[in-house]
């Protein structure tokens, strides 16, 4: 499935966003839209984290930090999240890796 990226869409909605790493104006554009997306299918979303993957330089790591989320509801927002990055990677050529946990302060 590859979706069109309507970037007048992003809405983080007030998702406090810590950035680790040196990011491009494009993928900070396409981060913002994954959080964005996630956030309109899943209100649990509470903050994000964009940093370099450990174990791949070259893979931006947006970690998604929800409240009140139960298993079921992450693995969920794991899945949407991955068909998201997936075609990020198809139109763009970013690699991106999404996680979702539940919320932790050390994270942030």
């Amino acid at each position: 499935m590859i979706r069109t990226i309507n970037f007048n869409d992003i809405d983080l909605d007030g998702i406090p966003v810590s950035v680790k790493m040196n990011l491009n104006s494009k993928q900070r554009e396409l981060a913002d839209y994954v959080v964005s997306e996630l956030r309109k299918c899943y209100k649990q979303v509470s903050s994000a984290v964009y940093a370099q993957a450990p174990t791949y330089s070259d893979y931006l790591e947006i970690d998604i930090l929800t409240d009140g989320a139960d298993e079921d509801t992450i693995i969920e927002m794991r899945t949407f999240g991955a068909e998201i990055v997936s075609d990020i990677l198809v139109d763009y050529g970013y690699m991106m890796l999404v996680g979702v946990y539940e919320n932790q302060p050390e994270l942030v």
